[in-house]
């Protein structure tokens, strides 16, 4: 066996499940690995969609990451009986240009998911967050905690929805951005009294939800249907509330550094 045609091989089925057979010359096989991921990839991706049990869904999301490990066991094999792929220079780089144009261009790979649903990175430009978040503060944005952008709908498809307490980004009616505290859900009645958060009879401590000192007021108001309610904080004080769409909830957001 050839170390520099299996690494090469590895490196391969690594961009492209299948391929590495491909490149050792198992052409059916190699057909066979790359449709039977792209099948489970599209299963995992319709398990976020569609009303299945926790479990039946981390099954199928976790279906291509174990074929995935098998491609490579049985790469193994197949390179344990050959003393050489016999593969040109030429023809190696064409495997390579390839694979990497498949990662970058193709709808169903993995790097073009992640580009379609990338973090959005920003920084804080004012201290309103503060003690929690200061201002210059780096955060990001992780659209993925609730939604994901698929290559075979047109729309980003919400599969969650945020926690009660979750810091969240949001854009406004103007397509203007921010960061807000999530205090309420669709349906339910919802008051603010000091550090009090009352939401259908259930108190919560808004302090103990943001994670720092924080009051506010509010009448008793109804979270409209589809809407997520959302307060802007400014210094230790709920300064306004917000019913958000839950179409305009952009990601979950964390601290970066």
């Amino acid at each position: 066996m050839n170390r520099n045609d299996f690494g090469f091989a590895f490196l391969l089925n690594l961009l492209v499940p299948g391929i590495g057979h491909g490149f050792w010359k198992e052409y059916a096989f190699g057909v066979f690995v790359f449709l039977v991921m792209i099948l489970s990839v599209v299963l995992a991706m319709a398990s976020l969609l569609l009303p299945f049990s926790a479990l039946t869904r981390a099954f199928l999301i976790g279906l291509p990451a174990l074929y995935y490990i098998f491609t490579f066991v049985d790469l193994r094999r197949v390179v344990r009986k050959k003393r050489s792929a016999g593969r040109t220079y030429q023809v190696t780089a064409a495997f390579l240009i390839f694979a990497i144009l498949w990662q970058l261009l193709s709808p169903a790979a993995p790097v073009n998911f992640l580009a379609r649903n990338a973090p959005e990175v920003f920084r804080l430009s004012d201290n309103a967050l503060s003690p929690r978040l200061r201002q210059g503060s780096w955060l990001y944005s992780n659209s993925l905690a609730y939604r994901a952008n698929f290559f075979f709908i047109s729309r980003p498809q919400l599969y969650a929805l945020p926690e009660r307490g979750e810091l969240v980004r949001f854009a406004d009616s103007m397509g203007v951005r921010h960061v807000g505290l999530v205090i309420g859900f669709p349906g339910e009645q919802v008051e603010i009294i000091g550090r009090t958060l009352t939401a259908n009879g259930v108190d919560f401590d808004v302090s103990d939800m943001f994670g720092a000192p924080l009051s506010g007021t509010m009448a008793l108001t109804p979270v409209e249907s589809g809407s997520i309610m959302v307060a802007m904080i400014r210094i230790g004080m709920i300064e306004t509330t917000h019913q958000v769409a839950v179409t305009d909830i952009l990601g979950k957001v964390h601290e970066l550094l």
